[in-house]
């Protein structure tokens, strides 16, 4: 089957090559960029990638409309490293694992404030990728600058900014699912952007609806607002306000054992609403100190319904409702050491001050009797940081940092991380290698729960050590990148589940794990409009001590690999563009891995089997230069383009194929 999928791809490509012979006289090579990138989210200050120790990956808004990608799952599937797994179709719940770390290990911002769950959990099902300009990501723990959460990486969405001449776009796509009954699948968009140099605001509304593959109650409908208003006052002063705001709702006809093996559901469903804010200050007070507060704002609704309908509800209906709040205000400084051409020198130090609030109410109903339960929270954190980063001759770039943590439920953690790079220039080669600690503080359940599991106060934060070493090279000209990286991650201090008689409490830190692999990367833009790339991880993960809680079959068993996290990852993908006309190919390689079986209790390990996806997207742009209509856009995407029949997760079938084709206008 796969080698059946790749001669299709390669002969695809030879056919488009040989209908342009034109090509060969009449395209310069273009240039491989990606080390002259410069993130934010590493370090807090402007720095070029090649300066980074770190592994780090860029999501460019040109790729993501490349791919065509409505979900942000869509891109984040083919990051070296990570990965994802969907129980079901879109909108379904969606984890994301970093490096063989759990589904809560990374900390995940928006415009630079945390939307991440209290204790990490974040769904990344139904976050689209409407207005972003970019997201930047960082591998491996950053909890010496971002605290909890960034035990296992930071992923950073970034709202485009509005600049130059006042822009208005609109964009509907509909499509649908190719196999069954056809069910409607549609993507509609409108957005604004402008500015000048007093402000610039960007604003964009996006709508996605998915009548879903299965027969039964699988809708699910996103609304999605974002902005960024961006003012400048003065000429060392800059504000930014961003807000974004979800709400959406996934109808599942599903329970643990999945649609393949369970009674499905008729009304059981999902409802979210989700904002997030921030209001951004920075001052260049002089021209070596710069000052920069951000004040942000999280609120989490989760409506969760399920009445009784037999045979698919056993145990008789459940409803909740969860709502948590988080405000957060972060100040940092940096201090630029005057440069010479021998050091160059950034100190950055801050504090940060976090209060989460937690209010979850449930209601069951089982052989008539209903029983109610709310479970009302707070807890703060109290965080300082600081970094230096130091380089010398403009080729070996060093950067410590520590951070130490004051939690109003934990206590206090103290972790430090530190990295080199070093920039060979005569051989367009750059040496990697970095190191940290990381952390998590526990959820809310496992602080406070009660009823059917009973919360720990006394909980330690979940723990991790992490190194890695690696090197890129540039050839060619800056047309190849290529670049290698080998990293080990130790987890201590994780929490579990045991069911003990009341009072006692029924999680505990017990269990531990480690991880290790290799990330291989590569791009290469020979010319002629033509860009090539892939990822391929290795990852071996295992259970270094269970807690006594293990035995055959057991999901945390010393020994064992953890679940849903496969040996083997590849992605790659070839993409031409030519005089408006743009064609991708992305394909995705996930191997084996151990899932759990719950048609049995205790639930058995099972082996998933391997699978090769491929998406096909294409568009074509007309360049109108009409006063009135600056450019107009036919596009279209099939998704599973060869129908592979896989799982992500036990018991759950994949998508149909299926296919959008769509029509936008740039005004």
């Amino acid at each position: 089957m796969k080698r059946c999928v790749w001669s299709t791809l390669i002969g695809l490509l030879f056919l488009v090559i040989a209908s342009h012979p034109i090509l060969a006289d009449s395209e310069e090579a273009d240039s491989v960029p990606i080390m002259d990138e410069t993130v934010v989210t590493a370090t807090r200050t402007e720095t070029p990638v090649k300066d980074l120790g770190v592994s780090v990956t860029v999501i460019t808004e040109e790729e993501i409309k490349e791919r065509q990608a409505i979900e942000s799952l869509d891109v984040l599937r083919t990051v070296p490293g990570f990965n994802i797994s969907r129980s079901s179709g879109r909108g379904s719940l969606t984890a994301l694992y970093p490096r063989g770390g759990e589904d809560n290990f990374t900390k995940v911002l928006i415009d630079g404030v945390s939307v991440n769950l209290g204790g990490g959990g974040y769904d990344f099902g139904s976050l689209l990728t409407e207005n972003f300009e970019r997201i930047e990501i960082v591998r491996g723990p950053q909890s010496a600058l971002y605290g909890s959460d960034a035990i296992g990486g930071v992923i950073n969405f970034i709202t485009k900014p509005g600049e130059g001449k006042p822009s208005l776009r609109v964009s509907t796509a509909n499509g649908a699912y190719l196999k069954g009954d056809h069910n409607y699948i549609g993507d509609q968009s409108v957005g604004f952007t402008g500015g000048n140099e007093w402000i610039g605001a960007s604003l964009a509304y996006a709508r996605v609806d998915d009548n879903g593959y299965l027969d039964v109650n699988q809708d699910y409908w996103n609304n999605t607002f974002s902005g960024r208003v961006d003012v400048f006052p003065m000429d060392k002063l800059d504000l930014t306000f961003t807000g974004r705001y979800e709400n959406s709702k996934y109808k599942f006809p599903t329970g643990d054992a999945g649609d393949r093996f369970s009674p499905l559901d008729p009304n059981q469903n999902i409802k979210n609403d989700d904002w997030v804010g921030g209001i951004k200050a920075q001052y260049q007070m002089r021209p070596w100190l710069e000052h920069v507060v951000l004040f942000g704002y999280h609120y989490y609704k989760n409506d969760y319904n399920d009445p009784e309908d037999p045979p698919a509800d056993t145990f008789g209906a459940f409803f909740s409702e969860t709502k948590e709040n988080r405000y957060s205000v972060d100040y940092h400084f940096n201090i630029r050491y005057p440069s010479t051409e021998t050091v160059q020198s950034t100190f950055t130090a801050g504090f940060e001050y976090v209060d989460e609030d937690y209010d979850q109410q449930t209601r069951s109903i089982f052989l008539g009797f209903e029983s109610k339960d709310d479970l009302d929270k707070n807890r703060d954190n109290r965080g300082w940081y600081a970094q230096e980063q130091l380089s010398f001759f403009n080729r070996l770039h060093l950067t410590a940092g520590a951070r130490y943590e004051d939690n109003s439920e934990f206590g206090n953690e103290f972790v430090p991380r530190g990295s080199v790079a070093y920039e060979l220039a005569q051989t367009g080669t750059i040496l990697r290698g970095a190191a940290g600690k990381g952390f998590k503080a526990p959820t809310f359940t496992e602080n406070f729960a009660r009823g059917f599991a009973t919360g720990n106060p006394d909980l330690d934060p979940e723990k991790s050590y992490s190194w890695e070493v690696g090197f890129d090279q540039v050839l060619w000209k800056n047309k190849l990148v290529f670049g290698a990286t080998y990293f080990y991650q130790k987890f201590d201090d994780l929490i579990t589940f045991i069911n003990r008689p009341d009072p006692e409490p029924d999680f505990e830190n017990i269990q531990a794990a480690k991880s290790k692999g290799i990330e291989l990367t590569a791009l290469f833009k020979p010319g002629y409009g033509f860009t090539f790339g892939g990822n391929y991880t290795y990852l071996d993960t295992e259970v270094t001590d269970d807690g006594g809680t293990g035995g055959p079959d057991s999901p945390f068993e010393e020994g064992k690999d953890l679940l849903r996290r496969p040996d083997n990852t590849a992605s790659g993908f070839v993409n031409w563009a030519w005089k408006g006309f743009q064609i991708r190919f992305d394909g995705l390689y996930v191997g084996e891995r151990d899932d759990l079986d719950f048609r049995t209790f205790p639930a058995k390990r099972v082996t998933l089997d391997e699978y090769f996806i491929v998406d096909l997207a294409t568009s074509y742009t007309f360049n109108l230069n009409h006063p009135y209509i600056k450019d107009f856009k036919i596009f279209g995407k099939v998704q599973n383009l060869f129908d592979e029949q896989y799982e992500e997760a036990f018991g759950f079938s994949p998508p149909d194929p299926s296919f959008r084709i769509g029509l936008a206008i740039k005004l």
